[in-house]
């Protein structure tokens, strides 16, 4: 996975950030009630997400071409927000 917009550049409760598979892969998914793995495709765009404690899961949620364009468009704050609200349960 190649990281396309990193939220890591300030503390926060949770990160969150914008990912396009770089192979074919297996990822951790979860849809805010179910957790699954998911085969990948490279090209394919996901928001990575991790609470920011130790050893906490990392998941992925798949998103569309036209979503991670727009997000790429985007400041990077209002691009992590958005991401935030686009995965939040």
């Amino acid at each position: 996975m190649k990281i396309l917009i990193n939220s890591s550049n300030v503390i926060r409760d949770n990160w969150t950030n914008l990912v396009v598979s770089e192979k074919n892969d297996k990822i951790h998914c979860n849809n805010g009630h179910i957790d699954w793995y998911e085969g990948t495709t490279a090209g394919q765009y996901y928001i990575e997400s991790q609470v920011n404690k130790s050893n906490a899961p990392v998941w992925h949620k798949r998103i569309t071409d036209e979503q991670a364009n727009e997000l790429m468009k985007m400041d990077i704050e209002d691009s992590i927000d958005k991401m935030a609200r686009l995965v939040a349960p």
